[in-house]
């Protein structure tokens, strides 16, 4: 019987719309999510705040500076997956904040690093929800509720 390698991840991610309310997701490559569009965003570093966490993950995925952020929602799902021959049961705690932006002119879709291939406006109402990562689709489904 193969081990199962417990984990907990706790992240921080950001709610970006255009003003015509589309969202904005990042292409992930790498990870349990792997191939699903997700929150920009990611592990906070030591010594971070939130907003300087959340700061950066966006300066480095999609090339943006923005300063305030509201409270959106906590997140957490359990998800399983193979990384290296190991089997991993990571439980994903996310703190996810809606972030104030004056304009979208200056987001970039072309940013790739270690585990984002680019970035791109979804329309929440006509999304494919097989292409999102859990914490995608609880943000779309909150969004079409409102």
């Amino acid at each position: 019987m193969e081990n199962t390698i417990n984990k907990l991840h706790l992240g921080i991610y950001a709610v970006v719309q255009s003003g015509s309310g589309e969202l904005l997701l990042v292409e992930k490559t790498r990870g349990p999510y792997a191939g699903k569009l997700d929150l920009p965003g990611g592990k906070m570093e030591h010594g971070e705040n939130f907003n300087e966490s959340l700061s950066r993950e966006l300066m480095e995925e999609v090339g943006i500076r923005c300063g305030e952020f509201h409270f959106f929602n906590n997140m957490t799902t359990i998800v399983e997956f193979l990384d290296d021959g190991d089997n991993i049961s990571m439980h994903h705690v996310g703190l996810v904040y809606r972030a104030i932006i004056s304009s979208t002119k200056d987001i970039r879709l072309d940013i790739s690093d270690e585990d984002v291939g680019g970035a791109k406006w979804v329309n929440v109402n006509t999304v494919s929800m097989a292409s999102l990562s859990p914490f995608a689709k609880n943000v779309v489904n909150s969004l079409l509720e409102k």
